[in-house]
């Protein structure tokens, strides 16, 4: 796994975690969560991407 690779998992794994924490919270802020879900879904096209650019043909 490359550098650039285990940065985005790990930076993919704290933005799920502070999802969780949101979400578990007695009112959690609808703007946070939307942020931090918007945030998630571009990391992780950027991961995907990267999967498919170094996938075998």
């Amino acid at each position: 796994m490359s550098a650039m690779m285990y940065r985005l998992t790990d930076i993919r794994h704290r933005i799920e975690e502070e999802i969780r924490s949101e979400l578990s919270r007695r009112t959690p802020s609808g703007l946070r969560l939307l942020r931090l879900r918007r945030l998630n879904a571009l990391v992780r096209e950027r991961l995907s991407a990267r999967l498919r650019r170094f996938a075998p043909a």
